[in-house]
């Protein structure tokens, strides 16, 4: 079957291009013809045109008095983004192959069999804007195609979008042939909001295990798309927050007691001197570490997949209710503090009753997807 799979874009962002690189591999397993759909945006390199005249206005006066600020401020920052995303983007480039889209009228019922949405945020508006409503294939409303969500994430345990939305949305899900989603809260909203049912499935890098992974690092290398890791020697602690805050590094430096820190983000905004990691560095560094310390839901994943003691301080801005999801569901629910003295309460993770009910919901997942493209 010509499977297209509409995800977020792919960017820098850790998880959801490992989320895409699962899906399109487990689809292509199955016997698939599978396309990887990029939604990119073309850049902004000037304020908006509202703004325009006071901006230039402003940067004229800045200019004047001697302020070192670029005069052209967002082709700057578009360059520097550029260069920190290298290494990365040649990764993308080989091993997520992916069809660039600006715009959904690019595509054609004829070239496809089905759709599949998912997975991550692909239903939150803040990461989709407008856009929102074709990421339930508001383009292919008259398609004679498969219409397949898996794992598809609103981020919080409501939708973002006003009832207008939801009820559009709504009309739209019913047309799907089968329905999965990545949080049980995502249940309650599909059933209650939008009169749909949904299944909670495992996010798709779960399909896979840590040998899996140990694989893709190792072929990265092998391909020189990757370099060699930087992490330190022997024991460290692996910190990755995609919002850090005097809390949480408080709290990395209690896990830490005194072992080293490696920071899993170290991309300076406004400098080109360090390059963002590379995703087999990133995921290598979990992988190595004695502990991860993070607030984020695929640092979580993965600390899980690698069996790597781990804690998770809730980051509201980007969706607890997904984080508290993915920990109930293998009994984790103590992993998620607030400060550091709750460091002290936690109790050793029993990996086998972790990976017993990592295997069922495989299974459980990998036939649901069966099913649907059947």
């Amino acid at each position: 079957m010509r499977i297209v799979i509409l995800t977020q874009p792919l960017a820098g962002n850790y998880g959801g291009l490992l989320q895409a690189w699962a899906m399109r591999t487990v689809l292509t397993q199955m016997g698939h013809n599978v396309t990887t759909l990029n939604h990119k945006r073309k850049p902004n390199l000037w304020p908006p045109l509202w703004k325009l005249p006071l901006s230039l206005a402003k940067r004229i006066v800045l200019k004047i008095i001697g302020n070192k600020r670029p005069f052209f401020l967002e082709r700057e920052m578009w360059r520097i983004s550029q260069l920190q995303m290298q290494r990365i983007s040649r990764q993308i480039d080989v091993h997520i192959p992916n069809t660039v889209l600006y715009n959904f009228d690019q595509l054609n019922e004829a070239d496809f069999d089905a759709i599949v949405v998912g997975s991550d945020q692909v239903w939150r508006q803040l990461w989709c804007r407008s856009r929102v409503e074709d990421y339930f294939l508001r383009f292919a409303r008259d398609w004679n195609v498969r219409r397949v969500a898996y794992a598809a994430s609103f981020g919080l345990d409501k939708p973002d979008f006003d009832n207008a939305t939801v009820a559009r949305c709504g009309e739209l899900l019913k047309l799907f042939d089968a329905v999965s989603v990545r949080e049980d809260s995502a249940v309650d909203i599909c059933r209650n909001l939008m009169g749909c049912d949904a299944k909670h499935v495992l996010d798709p890098t779960m399909l896979f295990n840590a040998d899996d992974y140990r694989s893709l690092i190792a072929e990265m290398r092998a391909h020189n798309t990757g370099d060699s890791t930087n992490h330190p020697d022997g024991d460290y602690v692996f910190c990755y927050f995609l919002d850090t805050d005097d809390n949480k590094q408080a709290v990395a430096k209690a896990v830490a007691q005194g072992k080293p820190l490696y920071v899993g983000n170290f991309c300076i905004p406004g400098t080109e001197a360090v390059p963002k990691p590379t995703i087999d560095e990133w995921l290598d560094a979990i992988d190595s570490s004695s502990f991860v310390a993070t607030d984020s839901f695929h640092g979580s994943v993965f600390s899980i997949i690698f069996r790597r003691q781990f804690v998770v301080v809730g980051n509201p801005r980007r969706g607890n209710a997904r984080m508290e999801s993915l920990l109930r569901m293998f009994g984790l629910e103590g992993r998620m503090i607030s400060s550091p003295s709750e460091i002290g309460t936690l109790k050793p993770i029993d990996w086998n009753a972790v990976a017993a009910r990592i295997g069922t919901l495989q299974a459980e997942a990998r036939a649901f997807l069966q099913q649907s493209l059947s």
